[in-house]
């Protein structure tokens, strides 16, 4: 009799999706919770950047050294409504990536969680790096060669909104170049990639360094400060594959 009662509760439990939905249910509400979390610092850091929008635009145009205007009668608050924004997206990123981290970190051991803790922050590192760079060297040196153009006869006439978009268009192409590393070694985690190979085909790398490079100027000068550090990227990715591969035996 005790032993029909146990079997019949086996099959109510198997039968019943309570559990499950349950956990479903906390999962949501887990990472709708830690969104909350990431929105409210983006909110919070986007009213920083409108506080300071006077400051940033002086920044963010110090590379073009011209000044920008507007056609419409609400584009300067428009161009400062956006530029509060990307920075307020910016200075929160390292809080979205800590809250995915968070939410994700239960689901894998803790040598897969540190691995990926690491490859996140190496993301957001080369992301600042990969701005820093396109701010400071590449996108002054980019801008200088297309005033080489102007002439007594051509004058820029250049809009606020153009020129954002040209100059995020460019800091996100140069920070998904930066990104070179995290690639390589997420090829690695999937397919263990070989040091020998690796260097076989640095010749190629630094060739299609210089081609992508060309995508983003025409001066030869130019094309090769902003290949350097991709070159540089290329072999601390080496680096970093090289000791992942010994500590996990795959050399």
């Amino acid at each position: 009799m005790k032993k029909n009662q146990s079997q019949k509760r086996k099959k109510l439990n198997r039968d019943n999706p309570l559990p499950k939905k349950n956990s479903i249910n906390s999962h949501l509400l887990e990472l709708r919770s830690r969104l909350l979390w990431w929105l409210l610092s983006l909110f919070l850091c986007t009213c920083l950047g409108f506080y300071f929008y006077r400051t940033l635009i002086k920044f963010l145009i110090t590379p073009l050294n011209e000044p920008l205007y507007y056609t419409s009668p609400v584009g300067g608050l428009n161009f400062a409504f956006q530029v509060s924004v990307i920075f307020g997206f910016i200075i929160s990123l390292p809080i979205l990536v800590y809250q995915i981290f968070k939410f994700i970190q239960p689901t894998f051991s803790l040598q897969i969680g540190k691995a990926i803790f690491f490859l996140m922050f190496l993301s957001v590192f080369l992301l600042i790096c990969g701005l820093s760079f396109s701010y400071l060297v590449s996108l002054p040196a980019t801008l200088h060669f297309f005033n080489l153009f102007n002439n007594g006869q051509l004058h820029p006439l250049i809009s606020s909104n153009e020129y954002l978009s040209f100059v995020m268009q460019y800091f996100i192409g140069i920070s998904i170049l930066f990104q070179l590393p995290v690639v390589l070694i997420l090829i690695n985690f999937v397919l263990p990639l070989k040091i020998n190979v690796l260097l076989k085909y640095q010749r190629h790398l630094i060739v299609a360094c210089f081609v992508v490079s060309a995508i983003f100027t025409l001066d030869p000068i130019d094309q090769t400060i902003m290949a350097i550090p991709l070159i540089i990227l290329f072999y601390l990715s080496v680096v970093i594959i090289y000791f992942f591969n010994k500590q996990a035996g795959n050399l």
